[in-house]
């Protein structure tokens, strides 16, 4: 394992994952677990880094890499399905990051599997990110939609229960659409593609 203080913001992908999440800022963390892929065309870094190597470097080098992996993580926000398979590491996951899941995934009898779960996994957190760091409404939309899009992964993983992902389904769609009635017909909408009808109640709670 890395030591705490030499990785900077890796600490807090360490504490993360011990809790059974991946790094991310929102508050919607989705625990690991399940598999259930549909599709792959992501970019991948040409970068690689060893432990020893991301040991000496700044914390700023290290916020930097941060930062360009969530830049990376909104260009790659139009796919709309998870990753059938990972041949290195995706530019939306830093060097740190990346050297923890394959770490982490290294103790699963099926660590392929399971660094591919964790990649989507943290490629579906960081867009949660994004969405609630946006301020412009044209990309917060935008946004809106590429979290929407995986959320039914997410259920099908079991990485979320219906009821928490039919909840931020409305949470994320109030926070574009004005219409009582527009935002009814969506909820509804997104609700059916997890499986269950829309509820007001159930949906606001």
């Amino acid at each position: 394992m890395f030591k705490p203080l030499t990785l900077g913001l890796s600490v807090a992908v360490v504490a993360a994952i011990t809790g059974g999440y991946l790094f991310t800022q929102s508050d919607d963390l989705v625990k690991v677990a399940g598999q259930g892929v549909t599709d792959n065309s992501v970019a991948i870094a040409t970068e690689s880094y060893s432990a020893e190597q991301l040991s000496v470097m700044s914390p700023d080098t290290l916020i930097d890499m941060q930062k360009d992996a969530l830049a990376a993580a909104r260009e790659d926000s139009s796919r709309e399905t998870d990753l059938t398979s990972v041949n290195g590491r995706p530019e939306f996951v830093s060097p740190a990051e990346w050297l923890i899941l394959n770490s982490v995934s290294a103790q699963n009898e099926n660590p392929d599997t399971e660094l591919l779960r964790l990649v989507n996994l943290i490629r579906f957190n960081k867009r949660l990110e994004l969405w609630q760091k946006e301020t412009d409404p044209q990309q917060r939309e935008a946004l809106a939609d590429a979290v929407l899009s995986l959320i039914p992964a997410r259920v099908v993983n079991q990485d979320m229960s219906k009821e928490k992902a039919q909840s931020l389904q409305y949470r994320v769609l109030s926070s574009v659409l004005n219409d009582p009635a527009e935002l009814r017909k969506r909820a509804g909408e997104e609700a059916a593609r997890i499986g269950v009808q829309f509820g007001f109640d159930q949906a606001s709670s």
